[in-house]
Order: structure tokens, then sequence, then C-alpha cells
């Protein structure tokens, strides 16, 4: 699919992956990461299966999973 939307001679290239909610949350740490918010009067515990966008090292994470795969391109 790359090799159809990339030229010869195409100088800018940007891939918008969308990763994080395929980087799974082992399930010893999920009651760690999650939230508690009132539903109905009652108040419930919600935890993350996957990468939160709002954790502080949610970035550093996803940037260490990746970089084999951007050695490899680069390549």
């Amino acid at each position: 699919m790359v090799s159809q939307i990339v030229s010869k001679g195409d100088w800018c290239v940007k891939f918008d992956l969308n990763g994080y909610h395929h980087v799974d949350i082992a399930a010893d740490h999920r009651k760690v990461l999650g939230f508690c918010f009132p539903v109905m009067g009652t108040v419930r515990v919600f935890v993350f299966a996957s990468l939160p966008f709002g954790l502080a090292t949610a970035a550093y994470i996803f940037t260490k999973l990746l970089r084999p795969l951007v050695k490899h391109w680069r390549a």
C-alpha cells in the first residue's frame, strides 16, 4: 500500500500510526492504571487495557517500541 502512495521524486511522506491502542497493558498493572468516575450515583472504577494517550510516559514507551522498526526502514 505504501508503494502505491509514495512515488519516485517525493521528498516528504508522513505516516500517522495511531498505535497506542495496539500496546496492551499487562493484567497485573491495570489495577494501578485507571480512574474513578461517578455513574448514576455509583462510583465506578475504569482501568486501561491499552496504552492511554494521557499517560506522561506513553510517548516514550511507544517510541522505544517502534525503534527496531524505524531502524529497519532506515536501513
